[in-house]
């Protein structure tokens, strides 16, 4: 690739998603409610202006965003952003609605983070990076060897059994 470490670059892009999740929590919590309608949110524009700015920061690069648009240079690193996913729920005060943020090389995630500040358990957060030695949880690795695993047939369930 490039003499990039990615794995470098989780970190500063976990603490951008907790910062703009702290956005999606209060905007959540207004006495009226999270502002816009249907699945279009004024929220959703802030966040991502604040990632474009901040993320391009961290990596000047192509950028890809759901609300404000695209930079395309056809530099070989994009970010991707969707800043606020589940809005139609966000907007009817559900909690669990995410801050996704991804990085490609070559069209190639190797980079991403998706944060759910708000949740019936608590903030969630899901991150991994090309390079890194696990995927985090909550900022705890997560360990699923599979190598070993042996993978069979499982029967199929009856339609009662689906129901259940």
């Amino acid at each position: 690739m490039t003499g990039l470490r990615l794995s470098d670059l989780l970190e500063p892009v976990m603490q951008l998603a907790y910062e703009a999740g702290l956005l999606i929590e209060s905007e959540l919590n207004r006495p009226d409610g999270p502002r816009g309608s249907g699945f279009k949110a004024d929220v959703d524009v802030e966040i991502e202006v604040l990632l474009r700015q901040r993320l391009k920061h961290i990596l000047n690069c192509d950028f890809v965003g759901e609300e404000t648009g695209c930079e395309l240079s056809g530099h070989p690193f994009s970010w991707v952003v969707d800043p606020n996913d589940g809005t139609g729920d966000f907007l009817n005060r559900r909690p669990g609605s995410a801050i996704s943020i991804g990085l490609l090389h070559n069209a190639t995630p190797v980079l991403g983070v998706v944060y759910a500040p708000v949740t019936p358990s608590g903030p969630d957060c899901i991150a991994w990076a090309e390079g890194a030695p696990a995927l985090l949880r909550n900022g705890r690795p997560v360990n699923n060897d599979l190598q070993s695993a042996i993978l069979g047939k499982r029967p199929a369930k009856s339609p009662s059994e689906l129901q259940h």
